[in-house]
Formats: C-alpha cells, sequence, structure tokens
C-alpha cells in the first residue's frame, strides 16, 4: 500500500505540475521534488502531533468541512493561478498552525533540497496545503475517521514519512529531528 506522500502526489499529474511550473519558473522536476518535500513537510508536521487531540479534532474539522470540499477538483485551476479564496485562506491557516514560525526556514529548506527560489519553494507549500487538506478530507471521509483515527492513521505514518523528508526538514518538523 503506497504512502499517504505517494498517495497525495499520485494526485498532481503532468498536466498540474507543467501548470505550476509555468506559474512559479522553474523546471517541472524541481517543482515536483519541491511539491513533494512541502507536502511531507506538512504532514509531517500533522503527524508529529498525532498525539494532540485537540489539534487533530482541529484539523479533522478543516480538511472535512464545507471549505475543504472540492479541492481535489480545482487542482489545475489552482496550479495555473494558485490557491485563493476560502481555499487559500483555508491553506494559509493550516500551515500557520503546522509551522509557526518554521514556516521562513521550511521554506528555505524546501528551496535548498530542490534547488529552486526560496519565492517559489513558498508558492509551492501555498499549494501543498490545499493539496493535503483535500486528500486528508477525502480519506478521513471514506474511512469515516474521528479526531482519534485520524490521529492514528497520521502517526502511522511518520517512518515513511521521515524518509521522504530533503536534508534540513527533519528539525524543522517538530519530533521527526
Amino acid at each position: 500500500m503506497p504512502s499517504l506522500i505517494e498517495s497525495i502526489m499520485g494526485l498532481v499529474g503532468p498536466q498540474i505540475i507543467n501548470g505550476l511550473a509555468s506559474r512559479v519558473g522553474e523546471p517541472e522536476s524541481a517543482v515536483k521534488s519541491g511539491l513533494q518535500s512541502s507536502a511531507a513537510t506538512l504532514l509531517g508536521s500533522l503527524a508529529s502531533k498525532s498525539g494532540d487531540a485537540s489539534l487533530m479534532s482541529q484539523v479533522l474539522g478543516m480538511v472535512t468541512g464545507s471549505g475543504a470540499s472540492g479541492i481535489l477538483s480545482n487542482l489545475s485551476s489552482m496550479a495555473t493561478s494558485g490557491p485563493s479564496g476560502a481555499t487559500g485562506e483555508l491553506g494559509t491557516k493550516l500551515i500557520g498552525m503546522l509551522l509557526g514560525n518554521n514556516q521562513s526556514a521550511a521554506v528555505d529548506a524546501i528551496a535548498k533540497a530542490a534547488g529552486i527560489r526560496s519565492t517559489s519553494a513558498g508558492s509551492l507549500l501555498s499549494m501543498a496545503a490545499p493539496l493535503l487538506m483535500g486528500f486528508l478530507g477525502k480519506r478521513a471521509s471514506e474511512g469515516n475517521l474521528n479526531a482519534a483515527s485520524f490521529g492514528n492513521m497520521l502517526g502511522a505514518e511518520l517512518p515513511a514519512i521521515k524518509s521522504m523528508l530533503p536534508a534540513g526538514l527533519g528539525s524543522i518538523v517538530t519530533g521527526l529531528g
């Protein structure tokens, strides 16, 4: 069974990578690497906090709420124009909740690992947040997950997530150093 990161990246086809690459002005291979690093950073941070029942309940509410519905069907337009409206706001909120004061350091580490500019890495992190939310919302709904089972699912992924974090991100993602 593929890891959560592999499943998330499986949603991102060549058309989406091409749209992102055009938007940020970076090579497609670097964009794909940066997007995967961004998703792993956010998912790793979330999974490292999987024992926090309050946070799991809050995130579960975000990813299954009305603002998160339809995210996966809008990936192509988000790739070319960026996340906006409620989707952009939820993504920004999720990034802040998970990375807090480490957001700049995470962006710099993603940029370095993917060989892209920090501004491009920031754009990819902004794209990864709604992608992650849409995927987790779908997974939570399909599995009828509550906060505890949501946290358990994420906690079980820590080893796979750690293996996908580029150098320098493990120490930024709390609990994975």
